[in-house]
């Protein structure tokens, strides 16, 4: 069996696979695609097939994945792409800082209650405070100037809660408005 490194794309949804190094592989024969890829450089790819099942080794652990066959020169160092759908089905851990991908646990945790201090705090009760909103008490307003085409009416009959209206405006029109 063949061994190769791997790019792990955490932003593609599929697994890519050269041309080139799915001749190389000798994998079993191309299932036929029509999807068409936008790739990173914004370009449009058409797949040659999907070849399924190829057997990926992390660490010990041997996954089935499907890949992508994508006419592209692939980059030496990492001629395959596997994307999250793998990663997951691997449960495999990444370590960017270290560009380290592998299968084992994660380390448990500390006891929590053991390695941090407890604290408690005391809350003190205090009484709601109930606010009045503007329209149960409207602030004191200045009413400026208006242009000659223009006036003030006020809602609920108490000068206090004013719009500004056209005064072109019928008696009807203004208290169907101010209503």
């Amino acid at each position: 069996m063949d061994e190769c490194l791997a790019l792990a794309d955490l932003g593609a949804s599929i697994n890519l696979m050269p041309l080139s190094v799915y001749k190389e592989l000798a994998l079993p024969e191309l299932t036929s695609t029509c999807m068409t890829l936008e790739l990173a450089d914004h370009s449009i790819s058409k797949p040659i097939g999907i070849v399924k099942d190829v057997s990926v080794k992390v660490g010990m652990f041997h996954f089935p994945a499907d890949f992508v066959v994508v006419d592209f020169e692939p980059d030496p160092r990492v001629p395959l792409i596997l994307g999250r759908c793998f990663l997951k089905t691997g449960h495999a851990l990444i370590d960017v800082h270290k560009a380290i991908l592998n299968s084992d646990p994660a380390p448990s945790l500390p006891n929590h209650e053991q390695s941090v201090p407890s604290f408690t705090n005391e809350l003190k009760a205090c009484e709601a405070k109930t606010i009045k909103s503007s329209i149960d008490e409207p602030p004191e307003v200045k009413l400026k100037d208006l242009p000659p085409h223009l006036e003030y009416a006020f809602l609920k009959g108490d000068n206090k809660l004013h719009v500004i209206i056209a005064k072109e405006l019928g008696d009807e029109e203004k208290a169907a408005l101010i209503k």
